[in-house]
């Protein structure tokens, strides 16, 4: 084919194709949908043209149209939410598109389908061309075998998180949504979740509107910040050596079916360290006794090595006092942990007489001394709180004693 210009083939709307777009985007092939954009300024005043973004929708717009529930993914997700938060999604589940038209966006820079060094310098003129043509059905054939213009690699332009939430605004028109349920999003799609209000208070920000309503209803932030800090920053940058530095890098300039992979493998294992603790990674990986060192052989001093190891357990029981602890041991153990003890057998407080401040429900399914007398106005009714397929409220998570006196906190060094 050839060489395209994007003057020659802007489109005069925002239009639908089937994609892909990049070789990594044809691996969702028929599971995403493409939007191009004719034009697109950044924040940093570069225009792009014949824009590329990737979305995926489930469930319906409401008649009201303001049902939208945007979910907003992390750096390495795709616009594909059952592939990265699975669980979630169903009938009855957190994301209910039964309730919701769930709309999730692929971020500029990814190479899971919008706009990035993965897809054609200065913009999908192919697709444009193609669309102009219609000749979609060659075009879809020949991007799958990897065909098409040169990629922009690393001249493509620096994004903002704030970009990917304009964009997305303009997918939400194009489809036709009013006002927005939740924005829910973690990591770095937190961050996008906090700059949707910001950017958005109203539909359309400075325009004079009926009752001048909030556009947004609700945002759910998750494991995130406002902005990055030094040490993030320190751990980016690292990453980003471990890439330049693997010889098939070229600069940038490497060859599609030769990416840099072992400077992404270093990468990716630094950033890895980086999503747990010191502490996690003792619960988890530290150094256990043997079976068969267990009670026969001494250990260090003369101390018979299950006398020691008992003592090494309490020693890390005690350490962990706050309910704060006490959360972060279920998330990094579980059940699987060989300290879980019965739901709230130590950590609940308790008065002067030894009983807790929360007393159990007669109707909760632990509770032996179920004699139905509901007169007590104190208990907590579970049947209140949750329905049948409701939260369990059974075992799951290490719940070390509290000390009597408190301790200062456990210091971690290099």
């Amino acid at each position: 084919m050839a060489s395209l210009h994007y003057q020659d083939h802007l489109l005069p709307a925002p239009t639908e194709f089937p994609g892909p777009t990049s070789p990594q985007s044809s691996l969702l092939f028929g599971r995403q949908r493409y939007l191009l954009f004719p034009r697109f300024t950044l924040e940093s005043g570069v225009v792009l043209h014949n824009l590329p973004i990737a979305f995926k929708t489930w469930g319906r717009l409401s008649d009201q149209n303001d049902n939208a529930l945007v979910v907003c993914h992390a750096l390495t997700g795709s616009a594909d939410v059952e592939d990265w938060w699975g669980p979630l999604l169903g009938v009855g589940k957190v994301f209910d598109y039964s309730r919701f038209f769930i709309v999730c966006c692929n971020v500029l820079g990814s190479p899971y389908g919008s706009a990035s060094p993965c897809t054609q310098a200065q913009g999908e003129s192919y697709w444009a061309n193609a669309i102009n043509t219609h000749s979609i059905h060659k075009a879809t054939q020949e991007k799958q075998q990897g065909k098409g213009q040169a990629w922009w690699g690393p001249e493509f332009p620096a994004t903002t998180v704030r970009d990917d939430v304009r964009l997305q605004k303009l997918v939400l028109e194009y489809l036709g949504v009013h006002s927005i349920a939740a924005v829910v999003g973690g990591s770095m799609g937190g961050m996008a979740v906090l700059e949707w209000p910001l950017v958005f208070p109203t539909r359309f920000p400075g325009q004079n509107q009926k009752g001048n309503q909030r556009y947004i209803q609700a945002i759910v932030p998750l494991a995130t910040s406002a902005r990055h800090s030094a040490w993030c920053i320190s751990w980016a940058e690292a990453q980003r050596q471990s890439i330049y530095s693997d010889p098939a890098f070229k600069h940038g300039y490497y060859d599609p079916d030769q990416p840099p992979r072992n400077g992404l493998s270093a990468a990716r294992m630094a950033a890895l360290l980086t999503y747990r603790s010191r502490d996690s990674f003792e619960s988890r990986f530290g150094r256990r006794v043997g079976k068969a060192l267990k009670g026969g052989y001494a250990g260090l001093n003369g101390v018979p090595k299950k006398e020691e190891e008992q003592s090494a357990k309490k020693v890390d029981e005690d350490r962990r006092s706050s309910l704060a602890q006490d959360a972060a041991a279920a998330h990094n153990e579980g059940n699987l942990s060989p300290r879980v003890k019965s739901y709230c057998s130590n950590t609940c407080p308790t008065n002067s007489n030894g009983t807790s401040y929360f007393p159990s429900s007669t109707h909760h399914p632990n509770n032996t001394n179920n004699n139905n007398n509901n007169n007590n106005n104190n208990n907590f009714d579970s049947n209140t709180s949750t329905n049948s397929n409701g939260p369990s409220l059974s075992p799951t998570a290490t719940t070390p004693p509290v000390p009597n006196t408190p301790h200062p906190p456990t210091e971690l060094s290099d």
